[in-house]
């Protein structure tokens, strides 16, 4: 019992001789000061509604394409998406896929499989989150 004594002791001691200097916390609004994050509906939603056909993916992949060729190596990129599995399903998954800007840069692929029922919505907000872990890891690279 006096050795634990005599340790509290010291560590008390150590502690009071301890300086500690008060640490700017960075807030999230003051990463994004510098940034510009915009959304782009790169497809036109009301021509793209279910039912789709092969005809309109091959035609959505098309446009797509060409959107990334023209983009790529200007701004960094990310492509996300959501799923739920369906009416009574614990399937869910979120992914993301961010194209760097150097045009022969590796892509970083993200993804996560919930362990629990999600809504789309909650689903395509972990894709986002996810997008934005991929943009800060290519950022400190």
């Amino acid at each position: 019992m006096s050795y634990l004594k005599y340790q509290a002791k010291v560590l008390k001691g150590v502690l009071e001789e301890l300086q500690l200097e008060p640490q700017h916390i960075v807030q999230l609004s003051e990463l994004m000061q510098e940034c510009k994050i915009t959304k782009n509906d790169i497809l036109d939603e009301g021509k793209f509604r279910k039912p789709l056909n092969k005809e309109s993916i091959r035609e959505a992949n098309n446009i797509i394409d060409e959107y990334v060729t023209r983009n790529r190596g200007k701004v960094i990129m990310a492509f996300t998406g959501g799923a739920v599995g369906g009416e009574c399903s614990d399937i869910c998954s979120a992914a993301s896929v961010l194209l760097p800007l150097e045009l022969h840069g590796k892509e970083i692929e993200k993804s996560e499989v919930l362990d629990k029922a999600a809504d789309p919505v909650e689903t395509e907000v972990i894709a986002i989150a996810l997008s934005l872990e991929s943009a800060i890891e290519y950022c400190q690279d």
